[in-house]
């Protein structure tokens, strides 16, 4: 029986059984419209824009949502912005303007460094829904106009360094220190010169810095290369002193790890390349990993590169055997097969907002591969005759806006610096030769000498050294 007609049982009341009928329907429409009023904000811009190669340095970090926003405690702590060289998760003073939550770092980004941001579910709306869905993005900042001419400087004695090397403020003095992965801890004068440092780790095959503590300083984790493996994580106390190791298990060798907030809690996760896969730990914004679940790949991932590679807003990955998709919460599954060497470097290179990669086939040459935007790549450039095994970084070497690359073949004496033209095709190599036999795993660059370009390191396991390559 109609709603209405009951009404009508009753003598007398007819006409109000013609008129609940437009309450309800007045009712109705009031609900509806309250209800779409009442829908969980959506992220529209960041700013600087996702994977932009050259935000000023002084820049803010700011995030535009569909609503305005309230002015509460949760939203206003909701943006994290971790830098990758300089203060760990950056401490400093977050404004709401209407439908804009604006941060300003209470100290200045490094020259050239990725730096990722996440604006968490806790970030509500005037009308107090959350978030639908967190968002990580990344950018890079911009570097000084330079030659890409180095001069390198006098080794410095470390422990034997075959795996890797890693740049960052680690005492927090506001230039860039280095540790390596056997656990050679140098402190930078702030000219480009070391101190003769600490020892910290012995036997990692990679190394990593990142806050993962979320104290704003910049922690030690290294991944361990043997059988039942570990990682090693120490906590930094904010001078370049640490906290005793703690490790977590990942029960086979370990090549490689990497830092990032792959779950958007505005923590950082780990990602760990293991002889079959990939491990994933998930932080829980102290310092402490859950148990890990294993990304089958079939074959040893000695390179882990992370970045929104379909820009849905979450960091997916890419190895030496293709592209992995994140689901938003820290769940992979696979996107394109990119057979590799094992050395790649993730990037923008051809200024289009999505993330590119430049690669080493099976053989002597360099691919470029430029990205759709959804994770699909496509063959560009081909550098022929690059070196056996090439290990690759990118960055703003010339300070023109755009990514180069420099790049190492094992068991050579050359680096070779190859020029952006804006648009992914590289220049001809500069080799910026003199140096010894390398084995290191990666060529971190950065602003080792203050000046807003970027330098390099490369290490030496046959002469137990790191030398200094500064940019003019």
């Amino acid at each position: 029986m109609p709603l209405s007609s009951t009404f009508f049982l009753r003598p007398g009341r007819a006409k109000l059984g013609y008129r609940l009928p437009r309450v309800l329907h007045v009712g109705a429409m009031l609900f509806l419209a309250g209800a779409a009023h009442a829908q969980a904000p959506t992220v529209a811009t960041v700013s600087p824009k996702r994977n932009d190669n050259s935000a000023p340095r002084a820049t803010n970090v700011a995030v535009s949502f569909s609503q305005a926003l309230s002015n509460n405690a949760s939203t206003q702590q909701a943006l994290k912005v971790f830098s990758q060289q300089a203060g760990g998760r950056k401490a400093g003073t977050a404004t709401i303007g209407g439908n804009t939550i604006t941060f300003d770092p209470s100290t200045d980004f490094k020259a050239g460094e990725t730096v990722s941001a996440t604006i968490t579910s806790a970030a509500q709306s005037s009308s107090g829904q959350n978030l639908a869905q967190p968002q990580v993005f990344q950018f890079t900042t911009a570097t000084a106009p330079a030659l890409g001419s180095f001069v390198t400087g006098n080794p410095i004695a470390t422990r034997a360094t075959l795996g890797s090397v890693a740049l960052g403020d680690l005492d927090s003095d506001g230039d860039l220190d280095f540790v390596t992965s056997a656990g050679s801890l140098r402190l930078n004068n702030g000219d480009g010169s070391f101190s003769t440092g600490t020892e910290l780790l012995t036997g990692a095959f990679d190394v990593a810095l990142g806050d993962v503590d979320g104290d704003g300083d910049l922690d030690v984790v290294s991944a361990v290369r043997a059988t039942n493996s570990t990682v090693t994580i120490r906590l930094n106390n904010g001078n370049a002193t640490f906290a005793n190791p703690t490790t977590v298990g990942v029960g086979v060798a370990a090549y490689q790890v990497a830092l990032g907030d792959i779950d958007g809690d505005g923590d950082l996760d780990m990602l760990v390349g293991i002889s079959t896969g990939v491990n994933v730990r998930l932080n829980d914004g102290t310092g402490n990993f859950s148990v890990g679940t294993d990304v089958a790949a079939g074959t040893i991932q000695y390179v882990i590169r992370l970045g929104d590679l379909d820009n849905d807003g979450d960091l997916d990955y890419v190895t030496q055997t293709g592209a992995w998709l994140n689901n938003g919460k820290g769940v992979f599954s696979r996107g394109q097969v990119i057979p590799s060497s094992g050395y790649l470097g993730l990037g923008d290179v051809d200024d289009d907002g999505d993330l590119d990669l430049v690669l080493t086939p099976n053989n002597n040459d360099l691919s470029v591969l430029l990205n759709n935007g959804s994770a699909s790549f496509s063959a560009g450039q081909v550098i022929p005759n690059a070196g056996i095994a090439p290990t690759i970084a990118l960055g703003d070497v010339d300070g023109d806006g755009d990514l180069d690359f420099l790049a190492t073949s094992l068991g050579t004496q050359l680096v070779n610096l190859r020029l952006n033209n804006g648009s992914g095709t590289f220049s001809a190599a500069q080799d910026v030769t003199g140096y010894a036999p390398s084995d290191i795993l990666n060529l971190p660059l950065g602003d080792l000498d203050g000046n807003g370009t970027l330098d390099f390191v490369t290490g030496y396991s046959n002469q137990n050294t790191v030398n200094v390559h500064l940019n003019q």
